[in-house]
């Protein structure tokens, strides 16, 4: 019996075990655990030199997150945001290795950190080749645009030199001047281009990398090809022109030219006569367009005449000294781009003597035709318009002011130029040191030349010309030229020169001023 009960018990206590055990496999987990989160950095260079933009992901973690980004132990971001971005500025911190931390935690403090390590070198500037030239000494200078302080100076060694420089520790974030030295070995002009408001960090591209940008093809011309043209039947006293960008001959009197052209560009020649003694030259104007490329003779007579309606004529303003005209003609969109262009008239007058009316013809032969206007007037400014499509020529509404050493620019405009030209003390000599101030789009710009320190090695080599130049505070003659493009495509606009006609309508308007 006693056998029997103590077996029943060890029954009962195994079933019980059992079920303990079924219960225990089925408790839920503890909800307070939860996964760490998982930090993402976008890819980044071991050096950062200028200003660089970071993108961050927080992932893994279901509940709420603060996450911070912190630049040797400072906090730069704080944020709940799961992804997000943010920016470094070099000029915030001092150069050397730098530690970036970001750090994530979860509402119930499961916390994350990621540690980046990288070295910081705050640039001023730099150009990857092109700034020398095999005729000139090359050197790189920068000044801050606040006071003209000459902050860092260097000669360019050749012409694939890699130009760049760094700042100091000391240095606070400014707009910096940029200025190239160009000092003629053998010979006495001496250039300073100088470009105002540029920003530390900035790099310049090559001039390659800019025609790809503009998607132009940047093609040069090779002259090699001849065509001969004779004319017949000339009895009168005048020249004829044959001037292009794929072809050349340029002007004469003679009735037999050979012209160089490039056989894989040139699909056309344009030859025009005029005749210098006649008071308006369009009365004799004649014109031959050439599509026969092979040697070949030409009837002086049969070239063509204008008709009345052919000519155009542009009323002068009666503030005007003299003007030129010369138009240029495109056989294609791609040509005009390329500037692949045929002279097809010039002309200028005199308004003392020739009054104030200037005429050209309407070619029709070319579908775009470019009027280039040169206007100099009576008070020694001068405007220079290239303007494509209609007839008529428009004059920019501009308006200058100089108040005592800042200079207001009212109108539309995209560059300006401030020149100062110092020559040699002996009129006799013909050397002279010229500084260009170009700015981008700025409506006020403050004279820089009294202030803007050269240094000391340039100021060397120019006055051992006997120019005598210091290194602050010079004077000379003073002009102001502002330049306006139709199309505004300036990749990297320091150092960048329009490339043909990839700026489109321009003008020009150059202005002396006191110095």
């Amino acid at each position: 019996m006693e056998k029997k009960a103590f077996f029943l018990l060890l029954i009962t206590l195994f079933i019980n075990c059992s079920k303990d055990n079924e219960e225990n496999q089925n408790i839920e987990p503890d909800q307070t655990e939860e996964a760490l989160p998982v930090i993402s950095i976008s890819e980044f260079d071991n050096v950062i030199e200028k200003r660089t933009g970071f993108r961050v992901s927080v992932s893994g973690a279901d509940s709420e997150t603060n996450t911070k980004v912190l630049i040797n132990n400072d906090e730069l971001v704080s944020t709940s945001q799961k992804n997000f971005e943010f920016e470094i500025n070099p000029f915030d911190y001092p150069n050397g290795q730098t530690v970036m931390t970001v750090k994530s935690v979860t509402s119930s403090n499961e916390e994350s950190v990621t540690n980046e390590e990288f070295e910081i070198k705050k640039l001023l500037f730099r150009s990857i080749a092109g700034l020398s030239s095999e005729s000139v000494d090359s050197y790189l200078a920068i000044n801050l645009q606040s006071t003209g302080e000459l902050v860092a100076f260097k000669k360019i060694i050749t012409y694939d030199d890699p130009i760049f420089f760094h700042a100091e520790d000391n240095f606070i974030e400014e707009d910096i001047i940029i200025t190239q030295y160009l000092l003629g070995a053998n010979s006495g002009f001496h250039l300073a281009r100088m470009y105002g408001n540029v920003k530390p960090g900035t790099e310049l591209i090559g001039i390659q990398e800019v025609a790809d940008e503009l998607e132009l093809d940047f093609i040069g011309t090779n002259n090699a090809s001849s065509l001969n043209i004779t004319l017949e039947g000339n009895t009168n006293s005048g020249l004829f022109s044959l001037i292009g960008r794929s072809y050349n001959f340029g002007n004469s009197s003679f009735p037999t030219f050979e012209i160089k052209y490039d056989e894989a560009l040139t699909e056309d020649v344009f030859l025009y006569y005029f005749n210098q003694s006649n008071e308006n030259i369009l009365d004799n104007y004649r014109y031959a367009y050439i599509d026969n490329l092979t040697d070949q003779t030409l009837q002086f007579e049969e070239m063509s005449l204008l008709e009345t309606d052919d000519i155009f004529t542009f009323e002068l303003p009666e503030t005007v000294e003299r003007a030129s005209i010369s138009l240029f003609g495109f056989a294609s969109e791609n040509d005009y781009r390329e500037d692949f262009f045929r002279l097809l008239f010039g002309n200028s007058v005199e308004t003392e003597t020739s009054g104030y009316s200037i005429g050209y013809p309407i070619l029709e032969e070319y579908p775009i035709v470019v009027k280039s206007t040169v206007l100099d007037f009576l008070d020694g400014d001068q405007m220079i318009f290239d303007q494509r499509g209609t007839p008529d020529i428009t004059i920019p509404d501009l308006m200058v002011q100089n108040k005592e050493g800042i200079i207001e620019i009212n109108g539309e405009h995209d560059f300006s130029e401030l020149n100062l030209e110092i020559a040699h003390p002996d009129p006799e000599k013909n050397d002279i040191f010229r500084m260009i101030y170009k700015n981008y789009a700025l409506n006020v710009i403050e004279i820089p030349f009294e202030t803007f320190e050269i240094p000391e090695e340039v100021v060397q080599i120019i006055n051992e010309r006997g120019l005598g130049i210091d290194t602050k505070d010079n004077v000379g003659e003073m002009e102001l030229r502002i330049t306006n493009y139709q199309n505004k495509l300036f990749p990297n606009a320091v150092f960048h020169f329009p490339l043909r006609r990839e700026f489109g309508d321009a003008f020009y308007w150059t202005i002396p001023l006191e110095n």
